[in-house]
């Protein structure tokens, strides 16, 4: 077994994974983010801030004593949030989110190093619906399991961040 295949036989090829980020980095590229680097990079902030809202809300349904990170004036940097917004107004949320993402309650040392200079790099709206709702929905967004820095960080070469490396425990 390798690095890539999961003890059910799975991998990041077999999964779909693959068609998946193939899918969102087509949509990227048409919108203008032409780097495959940023383009994995733009993927990865969206997907950790929807993993991170959905491991939230998650939380809070299991422990009442639990204190939200998407709470207070961090409440507009919840994922459901932007599903509903279009144009400027999608394109100014998700930016404030990813540019602030270094001051995230809990946040360790690592995560606040790497996200320092996080930014948002899609500029057509458009676009940025586009792959906001391809993710949000069912079939684009990729199985948590499978978002692993050695499927991702491998096969692209590129730094994954998942909420797992950067959060401290409370």
């Amino acid at each position: 077994m390798n690095i890539f295949t999961k003890a059910n036989g799975t991998n990041f090829f077999s999964s779909g994974l693959r068609q998946k980020v193939d899918q969102l980095m087509d949509i990227l590229y048409a919108g203008g983010v032409n780097n495959p680097m940023d383009s994995i990079e733009q993927i990865s902030y969206l997907l950790f801030l929807r993993l991170l809202t959905e491991k939230d809300d998650l939380l809070a349904t299991l422990d009442k004593k639990y204190t939200r990170i998407f709470s207070g004036k961090w409440a507009r940097f919840a994922w459901g949030n932007f599903v509903t917004l279009a144009g400027d107004n999608l394109f100014n949320a998700v930016r404030d989110a990813i540019e602030s993402f270094h001051e995230l309650p809990g946040l360790t040392e690592t995560g606040k190093l790497l996200f320092n200079r996080a930014t948002l790099k899609i500029y057509d709206r458009p676009t940025l619906r586009a792959v906001i709702q391809r993710i949000h929905t069912t079939g684009g967004v990729p199985n948590p399991s499978d978002l692993t820095p050695a499927n991702l960080g491998k096969t692209f070469r590129v730094r994954y961040t998942a909420e797992y490396l950067f959060f401290r425990p409370k």
